[in-house]
């Protein structure tokens, strides 16, 4: 072990681990700004665990493509739009341009 190393402790088995300078040099690199809380084979096992469960991250700041999915009749013109949301029968829906003129005059009043 480097005088430069860090041994850490895994929050998931308890056992301590190395986060050697070369490690801190790639995590940097990736914008990780906080040290790691799980050992390498601790993150792996849940990365495993998430990918059966069928859970994905996003990376920070990327929101993933939302299919749009749902075609219904806009509630104030009556146009069709496309929505990316099943829609309810409790609730109107609005085609973009009629949403925008309505988020616009919530915000003037």
């Amino acid at each position: 072990m480097l005088p430069t190393d860090i041994v850490l402790f895994c929050r998931d088995c308890g056992g301590s681990f190395t986060f050697s300078d070369d490690e801190r040099g790639s995590f940097a690199a990736r914008g990780h700004v906080h040290p790691p809380s799980r050992c390498s084979a601790c993150r792996e096992a849940r990365k495993a665990r998430q990918a059966e469960s069928g859970i994905r991250r996003a990376a920070p700041g990327f929101r993933e493509f939302r299919q749009m999915q749902t075609t219904v009749a806009c509630s104030s013109c009556h146009e069709p739009a496309v929505v990316p949301f099943v829609v309810r029968a409790d609730r109107p829906v609005y085609c973009s341009a009629c949403f925008q003129r309505r988020r616009a005059a919530a915000v003037d009043a």
